[in-house]
């Protein structure tokens, strides 16, 4: 700023000294122009007066070395001239200063040389006779006068661009020194009047970028901490595919260090999945890929942020479909097994009722059949029953209404039922225990000790023991069924309860049920916020336990 105060100050000063040496030159020069045409009246008037007088004798007296003096008849034709020869000159009837004298008595005019450096003035006046006298003079013209003074006018322009250089320099120095001094803070400490409103709005702007700065760090918080608490992985590239922003979700996700900016994200994972994704949304289309992370498998979307026609960033989401994935495989599982487990009793019950629609059937062996076919029938009454209870356990959202139950009397009553069953695979069943009260769904609590005990007997074969016990355990309410049976490998322990899974195949036929019962257990115990628990020893048995919160005292009925 200082040399620009300065480069200013000297210009001006230059400027003004020009129009200051142009203009008093040309007042000067205006003035002493003004006092020789004065002269040159004067001299014509006087000449004029002798001529009148004294006729042409007078003229050829006259002594003027420093003018010169024409006469000139009335025809034009010049009569006398102090300096050139007359019969060497023209006719003047036309020149200017000529025709005024003799319209007007008196006449003036200049004229420029060819070189423009100076002029000629004329003054002529009419004489008595009709004819008329010119005095002329020669006078520099403005241009020459500058000319012939041009080595004084560069000494003084000289002297004056020091003296401006100088003055300039200090000027600017003064003037910048307060305002390198002054306190934009303090509104009062303003060095000049003319700079108090730039500095109320500079205060008036710093007030608002302060206020748009907090508003902005207000948003970016909140949104930091709307993206730190998604479940879901957000990632914010820039047109290169550095990384902008990055939550929590996605910085575990992938392994993303905290000082991220600036770091591609092929860097930390340069999967074929990531790098096509990345590829597409930079080429301004909308992506999808899934990326196994581990055993974890991950969904990406990759949204583009368009600038123009260009990509000024990318949006990418990531989601967790491990279990999407799982349910994906358990539906496509159900559907074979239940396909299955639906043909194998159909197939049974058309082929038995063909025969006997055909009467290839003898007559002693149709009673046979019929048997067939309605136990064939009961299974697939019992496998749809099943599936039932198994959707209406799973469906989200679905709300069962829970009583004040005692568990041991529920578990009396399933047991009476099944002694039937127990008789006839030659199985004995104990119950043991004692009342313990919980909140729970009767008609779920009967479900879960049925398939429990029916599984018992099953696979505990005939003389085979079966014991279902209920007590109070560490501030639970524990149902435990155990027998003596086939027992069950350690390393398929986990997946007994999986819908249709079997132990042993081969034996499934005999055993009989639709494999859905321990599926039942487990979904039926979610909705109690029940533990199921299994131990096994193959060979020797298995119990399965199932812990229910107690009721609590308050909850209680006298």
């Amino acid at each position: 700023m200082t040399s620009k105060i300065f480069k200013s100050t000297l210009i001006a000063a230059a400027f003004v000294f020009v129009a200051t040496v142009v203009l008093v030159m040309s007042v000067i020069y205006a003035y002493f122009s003004s006092v020789q045409r004065k002269q040159l009246a004067e001299h014509a008037d006087l000449i004029a007066v002798g001529m009148n007088d004294s006729g042409g004798r007078y003229i050829k007296d006259v002594k003027a070395d420093e003018y010169r003096v024409t006469w000139i008849a009335e025809d034009g034709k010049v009569k006398y001239d102090s300096k050139i020869d007359p019969g060497k000159m023209g006719n003047h009837g036309s020149r200017e200063e000529v025709r005024e004298a003799l319209r007007d008595g008196e006449g003036e005019s200049s004229r420029y040389s060819s070189t423009m450096l100076e002029k000629e003035i004329y003054v002529a006046e009419k004489l008595d006779d009709g004819s008329v006298v010119r005095i002329a003079a020669t006078q520099l013209s403005l241009s020459g006068l500058l000319l012939s003074i041009l080595s004084q006018l560069i000494v003084v322009t000289f002297l004056t661009l020091i003296l401006s250089f100088f003055i300039a320099y200090r000027l600017s120095k003064r003037i910048i020194k307060p305002l390198n001094e002054m306190d934009l803070a303090d509104r009062e400490a303003v060095p000049y009047e003319e700079l108090k409103p730039l500095v109320n709005r500079i205060h008036a702007q710093e007030e608002q970028i302060r206020e748009q700065t907090a508003s902005i760090i207000q948003k970016e918080n909140e949104f930091e901490a709307a993206i730190s608490g998604m479940k879901e992985g957000l990632v914010l590239l820039d047109g290169s595919g550095a990384v902008i922003t990055v939550n929590r979700a996605a910085g575990e996700i992938f392994g993303i260090p905290d000082d991220y900016r600036g770091i591609a994200l092929t860097d930390v994972n340069g999967s074929p999945e990531v790098s096509g994704l990345l590829h597409r949304a930079m080429a301004g289309e909308y992506a999808e890929a899934v990326v196994p992370v581990g055993e974890v498998q991950y969904e990406l979307h990759a949204n583009p942020v368009l600038q123009g026609s260009s990509v000024a960033a990318v949006v990418i989401t990531i989601f967790d479909i491990t279990e999407k994935e799982k349910a994906e495989l358990i539906r496509k599982e159900f559907t074979a097994n239940v396909t299955h487990e639906l043909k194998t009793p159909l197939q049974t019950i058309s082929g038995s009722a063909e025969l006997l629609s055909k009467g290839l059937v003898k007559d002693e062996d149709r009673q046979g059949f019929y048997d067939t076919i309605y136990t064939e029938t009961r299974s697939l009454i019992d496998l749809v029953d099943d599936i039932i209870s198994l959707s209406k356990l799973e469906e989200a959202g679905l709300e069962f209404n829970k009583e004040n139950v005692d568990l041991y009397a529920i578990a009396e009553g399933t047991v009476q039922k099944l002694e039937p069953v127990a008789e006839r695979s030659g199985a004995a069943v104990r119950l043991e225990g004692e009342p313990v009260r919980i909140k729970g769904v009767p008609q779920l609590l009967d479900s879960i000790i049925f398939n429990l005990l029916d599984n018992a007997i099953k696979y505990s074969g005939e003389h085979g023991n079966v014991t279902v016990s209920v007590s109070e355990e560490n501030d639970k309410a524990v149902l435990r069924v155990a027998d003596d049976g086939i027992g069950i490998a350690e390393d398929q322990q986990e997946r007994v309860f999986e819908r249709f899974y079997r132990i042993d195949k081969s034996r499934s036929k005999d055993v009989g049920g639709t494999g859905l019962g321990l599926s039942i257990v487990k979904h039926a115990a979610m909705v109690h916020d029940a533990d199921v628990e299994i131990s096994s020893v193959l060979g020797k048995g298995t119990a399965v336990k199932v812990l229910f919160p107690l009721l609590r005292d308050e909850n209680r009925e006298d």
